[in-house]
C-alpha cells in the first residue's frame, strides 16, 4: 500500500516511530504472495525482546477474519497482537516505549545466557 492512501500514512508514521528506538525494535514487513500465509499482519516486530504483530488499519477499517485468526495464534504463542491506525499511533508509541526500556530479560533460571552472541557467532558456553 502506498504512502498516497489513508493506511500508507499510517505505516509512514510506524516507520518514523520504529527508527526513533533504533536498534531496540526490528522490522519485518511480509510481502503477500502465493506463498504467504493469509492474515499475516503488517508489521512484524521484536521489541526489546518480545514478539509484536501489528496490523495496520485505516479509519474504521477492520481486520479481516484472516487477520483476527492470525492475531489469536500469537496471542496464544504469547506474543503481542495489536491493531495500529491513525487514533491509537500515540497509545502505541507509549506502549513501545515501555516495552524498550524494559527490555525482556535473556536468561534461564540458573542466571545462564540464552541468547545467540552474533558479534562472536557462537552460542554462549553452558557448564
Amino acid at each position: 500500500m502506498s504512502r498516497n492512501t489513508p493506511e500508507g500514512a499510517v505505516k509512514a508514521a510506524l516507520k518514523k516511530m520504529y527508527a526513533r528506538h533504533g536498534d531496540a525494535i526490528v522490522l519485518v514487513q511480509p510481502i503477500g504472495t502465493v506463498f504467504t500465509a493469509a492474515g499475516v499482519h503488517d508489521h512484524i516486530l521484536c521489541v526489546g525482546g518480545r514478539f509484536v504483530s501489528v496490523e495496520v488499519k485505516a479509519g474504521s477499517n477492520e481486520l479481516s477474519p484472516a487477520q483476527e485468526m492470525f492475531g489469536a495464534r500469537v496471542v496464544a504463542a504469547g506474543g503481542l497482537a495489536l491493531v495500529v491506525n491513525e487514533g491509537n499511533l500515540k497509545w502505541f508509541d507509549g506502549v513501545l516505549e515501555i516495552m524498550c526500556s524494559t527490555p525482556q530479560l535473556t536468561h534461564d533460571e540458573r542466571g545462564y545466557e540464552m541468547a545467540y552472541d552474533f558479534s562472536v557467532k557462537a552460542f554462549p558456553k553452558r557448564d
